[in-house]
């Protein structure tokens, strides 16, 4: 049964797959319209440029994807990077094992909150 919020709104869950380096394999339909873009358009778009605040070469940022090619499951907060709206997402990063290494890394994601920006 979906899970569903207080109003009994059905909650999307928005999927994002990763390649070990960070750049997108593929997303599912929710996530690409949440963005306004096409699935196909989405592929190849490093994790960096999707969501605000991210310094790619941050000590941080290094550690939380070295954890992530380690096996380690990571529980973040992230905010898209949209044009008219903030949106944030809780999101559970989930790496993918393929013989010895991680291969892969999915991200499974719920809004949490959006607030439209003021132009």
């Amino acid at each position: 049964m979906p899970k569903t919020d207080q109003n009994h709104n059905i909650k999307k869950e928005y999927v994002i797959e990763f390649d070990k380096g960070g750049f997108i394999i593929r997303v599912n339909k929710n996530f690409a319209d949440l963005l306004g873009c096409s699935k196909e358009k989405m592929t190849g778009i490093h994790h960096s440029e999707i969501f605000q605040g991210v310094k790619k070469d941050s000590n941080n940022y290094q550690k939380f994807w070295n954890e992530l090619k380690n096996g380690i499951i990571k529980n973040e907060i992230n905010v898209l990077n949209t044009e008219n709206v903030n949106i944030t997402l809780t999101a559970t990063y989930v790496p993918i094992s393929t013989k010895k290494e991680v291969g892969k890394v999915i991200c499974f994601a719920t809004k949490y909150k959006q607030n439209n920006k003021k132009l």
